[in-house]
């Protein structure tokens, strides 16, 4: 049955005068697809994104910051992002008294971990690395 389906599709696809309807029945939408996705970025960039966390908490992100990662966050939670490295850090969050984050994007493990355990206490880089003249 699939392999039906497959070679009637296949068929169609090949041919070019279907090809032609196809196309142009659904440019439109597509076109219409691309705009509406323009002007959620621009909300996302005006008023920034909350994202509701799975412990209950909520997670804001301001305006101008991060807008790729908000949506995606906005659209697919905590999964849309890197989903296997959230997933164990957030198994590592409940299990540590320490996190470090060195990474150098947007600081989210950083932010993940503050909202994920709100007992964390937190350093300022400064204060645990200072560097001293030789």
């Amino acid at each position: 049955m699939v392999g039906a389906v497959r070679r009637v599709l296949k068929r169609w696809r090949e041919n070019y005068y279907l090809s032609l309807l196809l196309t142009m029945t659904t440019r439109p939408l597509y076109l219409g697809c691309r705009q509406l996705a323009a002007q959620i970025e621009m909300k996302v960039r005006r008023n920034g994104a909350t994202i509701r966390l799975p412990n209950g908490r909520t997670m804001r992100i301001a305006k101008n910051s991060g807008i790729a990662l908000a949506s995606t966050l906005f659209w697919h939670g905590l999964e849309g992002f890197e989903r296997e490295t959230s997933q164990t850090l957030r198994f590592f969050f409940t299990r540590s008294a320490t996190f470090i984050d060195v990474g150098a994007n947007y600081g989210f493990y950083s932010m993940l971990a503050a909202f994920w355990i709100p007992t964390y206490r937190w350093w300022p880089l400064s204060r645990c690395c200072r560097s001293t003249k030789v």
